[in-house]
């Protein structure tokens, strides 16, 4: 699978961030968090967010953005744990998909 990735702003703060994102479902959805599996050489996500109810932007080949870019910001809660209650059902959100990724291709929220 593919890491991609994407900018994205949280709702609140006044920071632009990046962070990886995959294709899956038909969707790009963000990676919020990694659960490792060391002695197999792979890692899982912990959290998704699908991106594109943000008024996902798409770039072709890539571009200092990345490869999209969330024009919306994404609520705070949906980084939190547990997601607050009020936003539960509002968002597409996976929680501890089987998706694995190579561990070596594992990058970081910045």
């Amino acid at each position: 699978m593919k890491l991609l990735t994407a900018t994205f702003a949280i709702e609140g703060e006044n920071v632009i961030k990046q962070g990886p994102a995959i294709e899956h479902q038909g969707l790009l959805w963000l990676i919020v968090g990694w659960i490792d599996n060391q002695a197999e050489g792979y890692a899982k996500p912990k959290r998704m967010i699908a991106l594109d109810l943000f008024r996902l932007q798409r770039f072709p080949q890539g571009t200092a953005f990345g490869d999209a870019a969330a024009n919306n910001p994404i609520p705070k809660g949906l980084f939190e744990d547990p997601i607050p209650s009020q936003l539960i059902g509002k968002f597409h959100v996976l929680e501890g998909p089987d998706i694995k990724i190579l561990a070596s291709d594992m990058p970081r929220l910045h």
